[in-house]
């Protein structure tokens, strides 16, 4: 895989994994369990604990690989003697190699408490620790947590203990959806590859920090799993983005034409516009009503803004890629002016307002046929615009999104980047990219329609819509770290300029 690009695995998959590495490599289960735990502990102790002071460690075990990996974890612990390790077990079922890792622990001395039949010194001990290690339940949990197990996640979600999960937080499985129960972690080590079920919108925040944690496995099985899932951070960028000729001049830099704006909501075609001018477009010419021209041209200079007639269909001469909708209204007149630059043969982005009206001209059956958006079109929605245009609630959004972009990814052969703290990327193809955000400095008003100008910006440049659309949401991400790490909250109108910033280093990297 390219730098920046790891395969995100189900759970199931990356148990064939484990299984391959051992039956067609030869590589015994106890090996992988030790380079699983041995590698956790130093990860944990490294970059998480205190290693002066020591302190209390509970690992909370179960009869899974997981736990096996706590108990490796544990004695580790021990030997090097900071920290006080202590275990709590879930289960006296342990199977082997876990159950060779207990007797290993038991041999030194660690404290043993059972979850069972020693609630009250089980209680007093979550509630003394100062991290709590969970190996209680692995990624193959079918269904929900029930029982001891159930019970005991409650009980450490309520003491707001500090926890580093061991590969998922327990509970979290391919099957997880919100009403389940599971463990809040502060730090989440899942092992080889990153797991699906991590970047599920809820289980996300209950994940926390994801640390990868590689332990051994063999290359080829790894890269044998890349073929739909992957997850991009910004060293992806560098691949991504097209080189600039030093001879270029503006038209070979892509001109964007962006039709945006309305009473009231003038500001986003502003943002929009602006972003796509310092995203690397070679020009920018911004459509707006007649009514709103003199406000919004008087905000601009480097963008050439054109007053319309608001239910004209323009077709914008010598433009390379299209921008619609951001804070454009559903006026009479819109439905006709997007299906007119449907039709225009240009690619595009569809954001806010274009696509709740791309909705209606899907639902009317306007888009069958050659209206349809032939792999073109980006749709850049938010989860209740992507509820509105699959005709659903926003209730009704599953925890996985992926099925369902997929399908209305196909269905409408175009790339649909679903926006959140995670970010799904799903083509045409059946193929989703997961760029992942938790950044609550993003979450302002205009950010929406400064990444819709980015994505327009990357098309104008002759990107492909999927490539486009991994770039830009890679920069908006990016740029949102940068100034929320050096400023804090910050206004939609302050990321252009950063981007700007990330373009030049993405530049420099690639000479």
């Amino acid at each position: 895989m390219s730098q920046g690009v790891t395969p995100l695995v189900s759970a199931a998959r990356m148990n064939e994994i484990d299984q391959q590495a051992q039956t067609d490599f030869h590589i015994p289960a106890i090996v992988l369990m030790e380079n699983a735990g041995a590698r956790a502990w130093a990860l944990l102790r490294d970059r998480y604990l205190d290693p002066a002071s020591g302190g209390r460690l509970l690992f909370a075990v179960g009869k899974g690989n997981n736990g096996g990996d706590a108990l490796v974890m544990a004695r580790h612990a021990a030997l090097e003697g900071v920290h006080q390790p202590t275990l709590l077990l879930t289960t006296d079922d342990l199977r082997e190699p876990g159950a060779g890792h207990l007797r290993a622990c038991a041999a030194l001395g660690i404290e043993v408490i059972d979850w069972r039949s020693m609630r009250e010194g089980a209680i007093k001990a979550i509630d003394a620790a100062d991290w709590i290690i969970d190996g209680i339940a692995g990624t193959g949990i079918k269904g929900a947590l029930r029982g001891d197990a159930a019970e005991l996640v409650q009980q450490i979600n309520s003491s707001a203990r500090p926890v580093a999960a061991i590969d998922c937080p327990s509970g979290i499985g391919d099957e997880y959806q919100p009403d389940f129960p599971a463990l809040r972690a502060r730090v989440t080590i899942t092992i080889g590859l990153p797991k699906r079920c991590l970047y599920f919108p809820q289980a996300r925040i209950l994940a926390a920090a994801i640390e990868v944690l590689p332990i051994g496995f063999p290359p080829p099985l790894l890269e044998d799993s890349a073929a739909r899932w992957r997850l991009l951070d910004e060293r992806a960028l560098a691949a991504l983005l097209p080189r600039v000729q030093l001879a270029a001049y503006k038209n070979q830099r892509g001109v964007v034409a962006v039709f945006a704006g309305a009473h009231g909501t003038s500001g986003a075609a502003v943002l929009c516009s602006s972003a796509a001018a310092r995203c690397g477009a070679g020009m920018v010419r911004l459509y707006v009503d007649r009514s709103i021209y003199p406000l919004v041209a008087s905000q601009l200079v480097s963008v050439m803004t054109v007053g319309c007639d608001e239910r004209e269909a323009v077709i914008p001469q010598g433009a390379s890629a299209l921008a619609i909708g951001p804070g454009w209204g559903r006026a009479e007149g819109r439905r006709e002016q997007l299906l007119a630059l449907l039709r225009s043969g240009l690619p595009g982005v569809i954001d806010a307002d274009g696509i709740a009206l791309l909705a209606g001209l899907q639902a009317d059956g306007s888009l069958s046929g050659a209206h349809g958006l032939g792999g073109r079109w980006v749709l850049t929605p938010h989860p209740g615009e992507f509820a509105a245009l699959c005709g659903i609630e926003r209730t009704e959004l599953p925890q996985n999104p992926a099925a369902l972009l997929q399908q209305w990814a196909e269905k409408l052969n175009a790339v649909i980047i679903l926006k959140g703290h995670v970010n799904y990327i799903a083509r045409p193809d059946g193929g989703i990219s997961v760029v992942d955000g938790m950044n609550p400095a993003l979450a302002t008003g205009g950010s929406g329609d400064v990444l819709a100008g980015m994505v327009a910006a990357m098309l104008g440049r002759g990107m492909q819509s999927a490539a486009a659309a991994e770039a830009a949401v890679l920069l908006h991400q990016s740029a949102g770290a940068r100034l929320r790490r050096e400023r804090g909250f910050f206004l939609a109108e302050e990321l252009p300029q950063v981007v700007s910033a990330l373009l030049a280093e993405c530049s420099e990297d690639n000479e």
